[in-house]
């Protein structure tokens, strides 16, 4: 008498059970080992959600407090004298000071962004351009400042050597011409656009090209901001003079921020001065300059 599984025919093996052609049903939903590793995960992630809440809650109780790092608070005379001692037989051009932020905000908050004009500039020098196509409004962009000013000749020179110019502005009627050239001054920070405040009415244009050379561009990466403000020859009324506008432009910036999270407000944690070669000298948070 033949067996019934003469007439089955198998199939390899699985997880150590054998498959059979016939009368064989797959299951359609995850397996009990599938759904435990899937609540294994949910779990894990939910862990990681509260720890994150957790360190965030502590950090922003630390900045509230004035707590936030056990380091020494220094005074700014010290600090001056401290980075300048990191700088010792450093050439002039890589001796830059930095006033640092440490932010303490909610997900989803947008970066600390402005610029800020020094009352004693240092670095290398502006060469903004302007894209119009009036004549005599290229003419008053040259008077004003601008090392170019023009249409299509100027949009050529720029696309060819755009590492030479450090800022552009724009009049209206040309920002559609200059599609065509987005690809290279986009990356470089080059391409006019309305929402940056580049692309300016004629009747603004001597302001909004004053406004922009010598001034310094600042935004966040993360928690952290900095910005130069000096060079360590500068004396101590002329870097706090640089200091005092800096940390004003930040928390003015900080504070418009605000206005639309009043509930869970940015706050800053901490606020230091840095040279190229020196560590970060912690100031008091309650710094009044």
């Amino acid at each position: 008498m033949l067996r019934i599984s003469h007439f089955l025919r198998k199939t390899p093996s699985v997880n150590g059970r054998i498959l059979t052609t016939r009368g064989a049903k797959r299951s359609s939903g995850p397996s009990a080992m599938q759904l435990a590793q899937q609540r294994e995960r949910a779990q894990n992630r939910d862990q990681l959600v509260k720890k994150a809440k957790k360190k965030q809650s502590s950090l922003r109780a630390s900045a509230y407090r004035g707590n936030y790092t056990a380091l020494p608070k220094i005074e700014l005379p010290m600090a001056y004298r401290l980075v300048r001692a990191a700088e010792v037989g450093q050439p002039v051009a890589c001796t830059t000071l930095s006033l640092g932020f440490r932010l303490v905000f909610d997900r989803g908050t947008p970066p600390v962004t402005g610029r800020v004009r020094l009352p004693y500039s240092f670095g290398s020098e502006d060469k903004l351009v302007v894209f119009t196509t009036d004549d005599s409004v290229a003419e008053r962009a040259l008077k004003a400042g601008a090392v170019l000013a023009g249409a299509e000749e100027v949009i050529e020179k720029v696309v060819g050597s755009p590492d030479n110019f450090t800022a552009a502005l724009a009049t209206p009627e040309i920002v559609p011409g200059l599609g065509k050239a987005a690809r290279t001054l986009g990356p470089r920070g080059l391409m006019p656009t309305t929402r940056r405040g580049t692309v300016v009415q004629p009747s603004e244009l001597e302001n909004a090209i004053a406004a922009r050379i010598g001034a310094r561009e600042f935004r966040s990466h993360d928690v952290m901001l900095s910005i130069p403000f000096g060079r360590a020859h500068f004396s101590d009324i002329q870097l706090t003079e640089n200091l005092r506008v800096v940390h004003e432009a930040v928390m003015n910036t900080i504070k418009d921020l605000n206005q639309t999270n009043k509930r869970r407000p940015m706050l800053v944690a901490e606020k230091y001065i840095a040279s190229t070669h020196s560590p970060g000298i912690v100031l008091d948070n309650k710094l009044v300059l």
